[in-house]
């Protein structure tokens, strides 16, 4: 509920939140930049909620407005993995 008001008070702007849709278009996942600092949330999208379901750091301290990290899912969509210059990691999905 806090994520949601957060977006509608404008804490969390749309230029700071990243939609991937898996290749098969059944899952989706939101990414979502903590203001000026390396930290990225990712969010599993259900419907209408939100799952948080990990978190990851592309840098060590603030980074640029732009930076983003390149996203892939695994061919079962079981997963995620997330890659920014030599930083790399995996996230697993709960299933649906």
């Amino acid at each position: 509920m806090g994520f949601l008001l957060g977006i509608f008070t404008g804490f969390i702007g749309p230029d700071l939140m990243t939609e991937y849709v898996s290749p098969s278009g059944q899952r989706s996942i939101t990414i979502v930049r903590q203001g000026i600092i390396c930290s990225q949330q990712v969010y599993l999208n259900r419907f209408v909620v939100m799952q948080r379901v990990g978190s990851f750091q592309i840098g060590t301290g603030k980074c640029a407005r732009s930076a983003s990290a390149a996203i892939s899912w695994k061919a079962d969509e079981t997963a995620i993995e997330w890659q920014y210059s030599d930083r790399k990691g995996s996230i697993s999905l709960p299933d649906s």
